[in-house]
């Protein structure tokens, strides 16, 4: 009987037939050796080779050549020829570890460690964790653990991995989640890789498997066929013992040994000669609809990272301060003072909050930001005004160039200080240095209008707005609100800018109760009764109101609050 043998081509074009059209069919993927190699782990082949080396190397005093030394006699093995040593694999195996089988165990797990599934993984995590279940069951004859870890990387889907022939009991024909059979067991539960392991195939995992294979169709790939245990199961089967028709995938460069073939011709299989496994399922993964993920990839990462690190930053320092000191070097690495802010703003309560900010100038004392944040948090939280002032100075010391960091302590020198001069030279140093930062301007804006400089004031409103290209709805109102006041002192209609607040006021917008502080003391003096306390109950109920602000109650009581006045005026005349 001739064997069947198929192009990649055909057997790509033979796949997505059946992926997409027998929705009824499933393959399972028979994974050996060979599809470990793109991730850094050797073949047999280069094992077999490492540890002859390392024999002669030991063993042979006269300098003989390696091919010369391994003989059947010299290495113990009946019938060994050099040429075919890679087919003597478990034999070479056990004559290099006999004496002490632990050095076998540790040798497997030091050529294992450390190493990334190869994108082929990736497509093969994807296929096995789709949903609803379709090609989800992997057998292989590897120990590592890649397959598992490209579902952990790739995949928010976690396998059962039955890595010993006692978890067999577990092995359905119909899993939920991704199963893989270790025939071989697992690399950490006593590996088998020597002749008498693998000579017959444990009874648990031939039930197992055969069940398997009358649901699903096995697609072979790296592997060689060179144990006795997975071949002689298949050698056992019958064509009607297994679904559909069996693929065989081999490497290109070589072709498959005798008994693979006549394995894959009595059980009426197609052989399939591939490049390598990432090739293969990059092909294949197309016909899924998967492509590569290196995207996923960075995606899962950075998610990973800002979980742990937002974890970290949750760690309750307050109550085990000496926990701030050990988490010191991680929160520098994680964001510097950008991560011990995030961790200060976690805590809602104010006094555990403020001792976050403590502890953090403490681990940063150079760091302008945190000061100039914690400076303002003891302005408008804790209302502690003189060390408020020491924090701002402090931050402006660190960096006497920083815009924004001038800019707040200027608002402060004014508005609670009222220092005008010193907030007046503060200014033209930020005006010096060109900032592109529109809430500065804003806030120059107010501190013009404070002092009475009306004609500038209009102007960095202007340019506040220029910058604003993404039209921050909290600035946008700050600007109309100082837009309208500057109208009144002026003696002009404010209407405009009244109407430019409408849209932006249908929901509430977050501010302090500081940010509107001084420019209310200035209309209290400048301005009429009536469009004082329009403005005062305005910010009041952006400040407080929950349920937007209702703009024309607001026109409507300063319009009649003006008109009262005017009455009494007149009766007073």
């Amino acid at each position: 009987m001739t064997v069947n043998e198929w192009t990649l081509e055909g057997f790509v074009d033979h796949f997505d037939f059946v992926h997409h059209k027998m929705l009824d069919h499933k393959f399972v993927w028979v994974l050996g050796a060979g599809t470990s190699f793109a991730s850094g782990i050797p073949v047999g082949s280069e094992l077999v080779d490492t540890w002859l080396k390392e024999m002669h190397l030991k063993e042979d005093a006269t300098k003989t050549p390696l091919e010369e030394w391994a003989t059947a006699a010299n290495l113990g093995i009946p019938g060994f020829k050099f040429k075919e040593r890679a087919s003597y694999y478990p034999k070479v195996y056990h004559r290099r570890f006999e004496a002490y089988p632990e050095e076998g165990f540790a040798y497997l797990e030091s050529v294992m460690s450390e190493k990334d599934p190869s994108p082929g993984y990736s497509i093969l995590a994807a296929a096995l964790a789709d949903d609803p279940p379709r090609h989800n069951v992997v057998i292989t004859t590897n120990f590592d653990n890649l397959v598992a870890d490209a579902l952990s990387i790739y995949t928010d889907t976690f396998p059962f991995v039955a890595g010993h022939e006692s978890l067999t009991q577990f092995v359905r024909v119909a899993m939920r989640r991704p199963l893989i059979c270790k025939i071989h067991r697992d690399l950490l539960l006593g590996p088998q890789n020597d002749p008498r392991s693998l000579r017959r195939l444990h009874d648990a995992w031939g039930t197992a498997l055969r069940a398997l294979f009358q649901h699903y169709t096995p697609l072979f790939i790296g592997y060689g066929g060179n144990d006795d245990t997975l071949m002689d199961l298949l050698e056992s089967l019958q064509p009607g013992d297994v679904k559909g028709q069996m693929v065989w995938c081999y490497y290109e460069r070589s072709k498959p040994s005798e008994r693979i073939v006549n394995v894959v011709t009595d059980l009426k299989g197609v052989l399939v000669p591939v490049p390598d496994f990432d090739l293969l399922m990059v092909l294949l993964g197309e016909k899924m609809g998967i492509g590569i993920l290196d995207e996923e990839i960075e995606e899962r990462a950075s998610a990973r990272t800002a979980r742990y690190r937002s974890r970290i930053q949750r760690l309750d320092t307050v109550a085990h301060p000496v926990v701030a000191e050990a988490l010191a070097a991680t929160l520098e690495r994680s964001g510097g003072w950008w991560a011990w802010e995030q961790k200060a703003l976690f805590e809602s309560d104010p006094l555990r909050r403020e001792t976050v900010y403590r502890q953090a100038i403490q681990h940063l004392p150079g760091s302008p930001e945190l000061f100039t944040n914690f400076a303002t948090f003891l302005w408008y939280e804790r209302k502690a005004i003189p060390e408020a002032e020491q924090m701002f100075r402090k931050a402006a010391e660190l960096a006497p160039t920083d815009a924004e960091i001038l800019d707040n302590m200027a608002q402060f020198l004014w508005i609670e200080r009222a220092n005008f001069k010193e907030a007046s030279d503060l200014y033209l140093k930020v005006i010096e240095l060109g900032s592109e930062n529109a809430w500065i301007y804003a806030n120059l804006a107010d501190f013009l209008i404070a002092t009475e400089k009306f004609t500038q004031a209009d102007g960095f409103i202007k340019k506040a707005k220029l910058l604003n290209k993404t039209h921050m709805k909290d600035l946008d109102i700050s600007l109309a609100i100082s837009s309208a006041i500057l109208s009144r002192v002026r003696n002009e209609d404010d209407t405009a800018s009244i109407e430019q607040l409408r849209p932006l006021l249908s929901e509430k917008v977050d501010f302090s109760t500081v940010t509107f502080k001084g420019i209310l003391r200035f209309t209290r003096t400048k301005l009429c009764a009536a469009d004082h306390a329009f403005f005062a109950n305005l910010t009041a109920a952006l400040i407080n109101s929950g349920k937007g602000v209702d703009l024309d109650r607001l026109l409507q009581t300063r319009t009649l609050q003006a008109k009262t006045a005017n009455v009494s005026v007149t009766n007073d005349g």
